[in-house]
């Protein structure tokens, strides 16, 4: 029965993305029922290094099932796309965990939160045009690794009007839905594209043809002047194509 070797937990930490040392659970005890070494069930506390993480206490359960063993993996759930109301060129992936675990995009190359949660949000920036494969990854506390992987659209927005005069009188918000290559309209499930993740389209302008890379949608007007404010807003539209790939993309407009 070995025991956790200081070299072993430096390698765990450096792994969850720590510089700094490494520090012991505690004396390790054998579990007899599930046949694995486990933490004590009294007070520890985390590998430390890093600002955005602070000490926890209590007990090892409170972050691992100490019950399956330390060798079981975190479980990913209910990833998806959504979009970023802050930022213009830019996207949010959404998941869960079964218990708490980091959450990372693409092994730290592109979004990594050290912080252990359940639920796990990482915004990506400076979006283009495209298509975006991705890897969404959670490492629990002792270094286990779960990883889902996914493709989303971010598509070329554009908003009109570009800016709203609220007591002005019309009937349509319209939004023109720009794809990447080797897309066309025909591809988008118009059913659910959304305005703010809320508002649907109430009408589809113009004929949709292979041949066309732009899905133009409407959005009622009074509908849409009831959710912005005054000022600059950014205006997200989400859908999805007929095979359920996430497309995503933002537009600014102002609101008089």
């Amino acid at each position: 029965r070995t025991q956790v070797s200081s070299t072993m937990a430096t390698a765990a930490a450096r792994m969850l993305g720590y510089t700094a040392k490494a520090q012991y659970w505690g004396a390790p005890l054998w579990n007899n029922t599930i046949g694995e070494k486990i933490p004590p069930s009294n007070s520890y506390s985390l590998m430390t290094g890093q600002s955005t993480l602070s000490m926890y206490a209590g007990t090892i359960s409170t972050l691992h099932p100490k019950n399956s063993g330390l060798n079981l993996v975190p479980t990913i759930t209910g990833l998806s796309v959504i979009g970023n109301s802050s930022a213009t060129n830019s996207a949010k992936i959404i998941w869960n965990t079964d218990y708490p675990a980091t959450t990372m995009i693409d092994d730290n190359a592109t979004y990594n939160d050290t912080v252990l949660n359940t639920s796990h949000s990482a915004t990506l920036t400076g979006l283009s045009i495209g298509t975006y494969n991705y890897n969404a990854i959670s490492y629990d506390c002792v270094a286990n690794k779960a990883q889902s992987s996914g493709t989303f659209i971010f598509a070329d927005v554009n908003v009109m009007p570009t800016t709203l005069n609220t007591k002005s009188k019309g009937d349509y918000v319209t939004a023109v839905i720009k794809l990447p290559a080797g897309y066309d309209c025909t591809m988008v499930d118009i059913s659910t594209v959304k305005l703010q993740g809320t508002l649907p389209v109430v009408a589809v302008s113009g004929s949709c043809t292979t041949v066309d890379d732009r899905a133009t949608v409407k959005f009622n007007r009074a509908a849409v002047a009831g959710i912005v404010s005054l000022g600059s807003n950014i205006m997200v539209v989400t859908g999805s194509t007929f095979d359920g790939t996430p497309i995503v993309g933002s537009d600014i407009m102002n609101v008089l």
